[in-house]
């Protein structure tokens, strides 16, 4: 087996922005909240997206464009075509799945001796009108590294993970999405996940959610946050691999398939057997809820 190039210490910090049924007139961007890098903060890897309709209209499809902004790192007006695309007129009983794209996008930040709680706004926007708009999400990833290990990069890129030989799961059933939820980090219903001693290093995550009976013109977007009193990992919040549009009418029979694998994702362990709490949030509320299953590969 090869040895890892990547050390130990080597982590990676991920925050999460969603928004709902936003980025209606082509060309105009509507903002998602300002991320805050955490201080220490070196390197930007790069970020997920995924986008979904937040309402299907007949005869009405989009492509999206996102744009990055900020003032502290003078980055202005950086233009990423969106990987979501979204159809024409979906039927009543039929709906669709998108799974998130990872872009690799890292500035060049050596002009600046830190980038401490600098702020980054991503900002997304059709290239046509759009009349109930779109739903999406961005994941942004980070280190605290000045050198990113080749093997890191490829990870992200290719959606891959190196080989683990442990892990633990949280689960929730029909509990995301709920009105606790939405809009704020819940914690009621999900499992914790418990790291055993043997722990030195996370390597992956699973994040997926799925609907419990799909709801007229609820489409389900969702992200996961790990805390832990005994390891510094925050920020630490991760989209979910799988979003779903909002449907018409009553989904019936059809097939669908998730993001359904572990991402890379980087975090010093080795502190025994502790718990992990898990949180999760909703772009918006959904009635019927959504089933959940997180989980974690460490070596």
């Amino acid at each position: 087996m090869a040895v890892s190039e990547i050390s130990e210490t080597f982590q990676t910090f991920h925050k999460v922005e969603m928004l709902y049924a936003t980025a209606k007139v082509a060309n105009t961007y509507n903002s998602f909240t300002e991320i805050k890098l955490r201080k220490g903060a070196k390197t930007i890897l790069g970020f997920y997206e995924v986008v979904i309709d937040a309402k299907p209209t007949d005869g009405q499809n989009a492509m999206c464009t996102i744009k990055i902004e900020s003032k502290d790192l003078k980055l202005h007006g950086i233009l990423i075509a969106s990987g979501g695309l979204i159809p024409d007129g979906d039927l009543a009983t039929g709906t669709s799945n998108h799974r998130k794209v990872w872009h690799d996008w890292s500035p060049d930040l050596s002009g600046f001796d830190n980038i401490d709680n600098a702020g980054i706004t991503f900002s997304i926007a059709p290239i046509t009108n759009k009349t109930e708009g779109v739903a999406a999400g961005i994941e942004l990833v980070y280190t605290d590294a000045t050198t990113i290990p080749e093997e890191v990069k490829q990870h992200f890129l290719n959606g891959t993970i190196e080989t683990f030989y442990d892990g633990d799961f949280g689960r929730e059933a029909a509990g995301v999405g709920t009105g606790t939820t939405y809009a704020e980090w819940g914690t009621d219903l999900l499992d914790v996940i418990r790291l055993t001693s043997q722990a030195k290093r996370l390597v992956g995550v699973f994040a997926e959610t799925v609907p419990n009976a799909f709801t007229t013109v609820e489409g389900l977007l969702a992200a996961y946050r790990f805390t832990c009193s005994s390891i510094d990992l925050e920020p630490f919040e991760i989209l979910c691999g799988t979003a779903w549009d909002a449907p018409l009418g009553t989904v019936i029979s059809v097939a669908m398939a998730g993001q359904g694998r572990y991402l890379p994702c980087y975090k010093a362990l080795g502190v025994g057997v502790v718990d992990v709490t898990i949180a999760d949030k909703a772009a918006q509320a959904v009635s019927n809820e959504a089933e959940g299953l997180s989980a974690w590969a460490w070596n």
